[in-house]
């Protein structure tokens, strides 16, 4: 008896499914292509940057060990394969990569340039009243960029500042302590000590930003899964080899902004609580948030831990300075510990904020950085008081 055949609808469907699976192999070949291109790419850019000895392999194995994406992450700022977080242009207006406004190409006639640079503590923190308090004093001689992102590293500005933002032509960098580099403790990344000069072909490369899909529900439950079976005792202390990292990427930085004619000036950071003084004048509602606020950012660390790390970073600012003879303005201890200065334990109010932008003013005012001529000079000189008010 003669087999039946299928019937003809089993049989396109059958196709139909095969022509599917096919397609989606190949575009599932096709993705891996393209990021393992990207990336070998960015293997190339990045091991004259950051000194990497070993094969790309090892390399692809490093970053994906440190890029890993949570589903949660917002969307608005991305981190791309030169690990440059920046705010997507659909967002800023802009292609520069902070969420401030955008500067005109030149700097304004005359002025000079303070490009600011850190993270949401100086995104959301001083140079907006620094612009302010220098209008007053020195109309017209200075123009200030807000180029802070909330949420960057270190390395993050370093990439952004080498990249990029040295095409701004600023006069003078502000380089504030990263309260965020504590979650880098130890840092994945060193810094090679033969980078100078800022990047001149980043042009030319593929700046495409390369984010992780797949069923959510899978990256949730495998990223909760993880973070179960590797989670480890809070540190007390930090970690020496994650300082010595912070050090290696703040010197490539002052040596990149010294390579593009500007000067760096350093600031330390004035954080809520120290190990000195741990409560200082807070309310007790206050200060139990921010505990909580240090021991939910700084995951890694006791309260202790964080304080003693946010400290030793803050040191290093200072030894770099002295090293390399830049200009330092210390801000620890300026700004009152009180709860109408602080909106955490770590970001400033704008109370706290003009505090800091006091602080720069007068500092910039009184030792006459980069002024235009001896009149400009004797005019701030007898102004400078206004900004200590």
């Amino acid at each position: 008896m003669p087999s039946k055949r299928p019937h003809r609808f089993y049989r396109i469907a059958t196709v139909l499914a095969a022509i599917i699976v096919a397609i989606l192999f190949i575009e599932f070949g096709a993705r891996q292509s393209l990021y393992h291109k990207a990336l070998y790419d960015s293997y190339k850019v990045t091991k004259s940057l950051y000194g990497v000895q070993s094969g790309f392999w090892s390399f692809k194995k490093r970053y994906e060990q440190v890029q890993s994406r949570s589903i949660l992450d917002p969307i608005p700022v991305v981190e791309d394969h030169y690990n440059r977080y920046f705010v997507l242009p659909k967002i800023s207006g802009h292609s520069w990569g902070f969420a401030g406004a955008a500067p005109p190409p030149e700097p304004l006639h005359g002025a000079k340039r303070i490009l600011c640079v850190g993270s949401s503590t100086t995104e959301y923190g001083y140079p907006q009243e620094l612009q302010t308090l220098l209008d007053e004093s020195a109309p017209g001689l200075f123009e200030v960029i807000n180029a802070g992102i909330s949420g960057a590293f270190d390395i993050n500005i370093f990439m952004n500042y080498a990249l990029v933002w040295h095409k701004l032509k600023s006069d003078i960098v502000i380089i504030e302590s990263n309260v965020n580099s504590a979650l880098r403790n130890p840092a994945p990344y060193r810094i090679s000590d033969s980078l100078a000069q800022p990047v001149k072909n980043f042009a030319s490369i593929n700046r495409g930003a390369y984010v992780k899909r797949g069923m959510a529900s899978y990256a949730l439950f495998s990223g909760a899964a993880r973070y179960l079976l590797t989670r480890e005792p809070r540190r007390q202390h930090p970690s020496e080899e994650g300082l010595e990292a912070y050090r290696d990427i703040l010197t490539a930085l002052i040596k990149n902004i010294l390579g593009s004619n500007a000067t760096p000036v350093l600031a330390t950071y004035d954080y809520a609580l120290t190990t000195k003084e741990k409560k200082g004048r807070f309310s007790k509602e206050f200060y139990e948030r921010i505990i909580v606020f240090y021991r939910s950012l700084v995951y890694n660390f006791t309260v202790e831990g964080a304080l003693e790390t946010l400290e030793a970073q803050n040191e290093i600012l200072r030894q770099l300075s002295h090293e390399f003879g830049l200009p330092l303005i210390e801000t620890v201890g300026e700004v009152p510990k009180m709860d109408e200065y602080f909106m955490d334990g770590a970001h400033h109010s704008p109370e706290g904020n003009k505090y800091i932008a006091h602080k720069v003013a007068k500092f910039i005012l009184e030792r006459k950085i980069h002024l235009r001529d001896s009149a400009d000079e004797a005019e701030v000189q007898q102004k400078a008081p206004a900004a200590s008010d």
